[in-house]
């Protein structure tokens, strides 16, 4: 393995450094005029280094490093700057457009709307408003008026070390207010002329309101919404908690395995001369698009945006007859979303998506030479473990710094759980794409019935276990931080077989023991 194989790892690491030290001295007096001189010079100087060949070469790399660093810094604070807007102390008139269906809370209705203010047009905030047949039946692309004072995110009312408005700011929310019943109303110019956004919002509750009709309800409702839509808001507290402590959180997110699946069932229903040489490039290119679209009708969560990315990328290296590797496609991935929206670096989905899919790329092949499978039940029981194994290396150290528990029998789930799933989600693709024939349709819901009913009572057998979960305390950044680097250091010694990299590990410990003796004593 050689760091120069991999061009999208080259830049994403420095790019990922800029991002972070935005966050870390992002207070420091600099202007975005004066990042953006800076950075201007340095494509300049990057450019003319590359011109310039050979001889350049390793200025070449250092340049263009300091380039992607500066970058990411400045877009960090562009992003920043554009979200953090200084309010009226006083209360206004503002228009905003609804951007989702209202989200029912205890006493209220939350809206999610977008201004459509002259000054803060395109500025997203939060509005309030109290329980009624009114805000109950609002739709995505509604314009409403109301008249208050927006205030920015704070943690003023938030319990606990949970930084609320951090996590607002970093989802684009710049504001938040409360209004009575008096100070808002629906304006009849409405869903005139919604977004694409809004349009996929409603294709999701149209789909979801079939979901209804079609005889899922509750618990079978709410799996089967997370599964094919990543629609998790029909998830009781209890089924949430099912499927965290079980270890099976991950099957509610729609990633690679809904692509692989509906890659095969498109690429099915084509006729078999689309697979000619010269005719396979237009097939690739019709099912990346049918899927795409499918990933913006769920919203773009990232854990599927990045199986997108990843699929889109390797389809036209193998399209133009280039290599690719997998591990390249992954950093080019989540350099493309981080281009995006930099705080996306700083959500826990997409550290856990991004990190688990790491860890399988580089451990699995690792593991999986332990042992050599001798028939297929046991290559494919072999195969879920090394998987599973190879993930949980990825994110258990994060899981738990996040949430401070460990699941203990999360490789009994995963051999439960993961092909109930896959059969969960084919089924479900093959009961829409033959939701026009009600007997058909109706066989497959009662098999999806089945199978999430049976999923469900098996996790919760796994919970009633003793010891299913393991309460992690004082778990802190620097610890983790420690353990990846550890697990990196174990790596590299295994491909390289260079004993340094066992030094480092145990210096690596070393000081960590010595800065933790360091800190109890003072």
């Amino acid at each position: 393995m050689k760091y120069s194989d991999y061009p999208s790892l080259r830049l994403l690491i420095p790019f990922t450094g800029g991002i972070l030290a935005y966050n870390t001295i992002g207070d420091t007096p600099v202007s975005l005029q004066q990042l953006f001189l800076l950075l201007a010079l340095l494509c300049i100087a990057t450019m003319l280094f590359l011109f310039w060949g050979k001889r350049c070469a390793n200025f070449y790399g250092l340049l263009l490093s300091v380039t992607l660093f500066v970058s990411a810094y400045t877009l960090s604070q562009y992003q920043s700057e554009k979200v953090r807007v200084e309010w009226h102390a006083d209360r206004r008139i503002y228009s905003g457009m609804l951007k989702d269906y209202p989200i029912e809370k205890a006493k209220s209705y939350r809206l999610d709307l977008e201004l459509i203010d002259t000054l803060y047009g395109g500025v997203d905030v939060i509005l309030y408003v109290p329980k009624d047949s009114l805000s109950k039946n609002l739709v995505p692309g509604s314009i409403i008026s109301f008249n208050g004072q927006i205030k920015p995110p704070s943690n003023e009312s938030i319990d606990g070390d949970f930084d609320y408005a951090t996590y607002l700011y970093r989802n684009g929310v710049s504001g938040t207010l409360w209004v009575n019943k008096a100070h808002w109303r629906l304006l009849p110019d409405s869903c005139a002329l919604a977004p694409l956004s809004v349009l996929s919002v409603k294709c999701r509750k149209m789909l979801l309101d079939k979901y209804r009709d079609w005889g899922l309800q509750e618990d079978v409702y709410a799996v089967v919404a997370a599964v094919t839509v990543g629609y998790k808001n029909e998830l009781t507290d209890e089924l949430r908690s099912i499927y965290s402590t079980s270890g099976a959180s991950h099957v509610l997110a729609v990633s690679g395995l809904h692509v692989g699946i509906l890659f095969a069932i498109l690429s099915f229903f084509f006729p078999l001369f689309m697979n000619r040489m010269y005719l396979r490039w237009i097939k690739e290119i019709i099912v990346i698009a049918v899927l795409w679209c499918y990933a913006f009708m769920i919203g773009l969560p990232y854990s599927i945006t990045r199986s997108l990315i990843m699929f889109t990328t390797l389809a036209v290296c193998r399209s133009i007859g280039r290599e690719n590797s997998s591990l390249n496609a992954l950093a080019f991935a989540a350099l493309a979303i981080l281009a995006a929206n930099t705080n996306a670096l700083f959500d826990i989905g997409f550290q856990l998506s991004f990190l688990a899919v790491l860890a399988i790329l580089l451990w699995e092949p690792q593991i999986r030479r332990i042992y050599t499978p001798t028939n297929r039940v046991t290559e494919y029981l072999w195969g879920i473990t090394t998987v599973s194994l190879s993930a949980q290396l990825g994110t258990a150290s994060l899981v738990m710094l996040n949430f401070a528990n460990y699941s203990t029998y999360f490789l009994l789930t995963n051999f439960i759980v993961i092909p109930l799933m896959f059969v969960i989600v084919f089924v479900a693709v093959l009961m829409l794409i033959f939701s026009f024939v009600p007997i058909i349709r109706s066989l497959f819901v009662w098999i999806l019935i089945e199978l999430v009913t049976i999923t469900n009572r098996a996790l919760s057998l796994i919970v009633d276990l003793p010891y299913s979960s393991l309460s992690v305390e004082n778990v802190t950044a620097m610890l983790v931080c420690c353990l990846y680097l550890s697990i990196l250091f174990v790596y590299l010694y295994l491909i390289r077989k260079n004993s340094s990299y066992l030094i480092y590990l145990l210096s690596l410990w070393a000081i960590w023991s010595l800065g933790e003796l360091y800190i109890k004593l003072g």
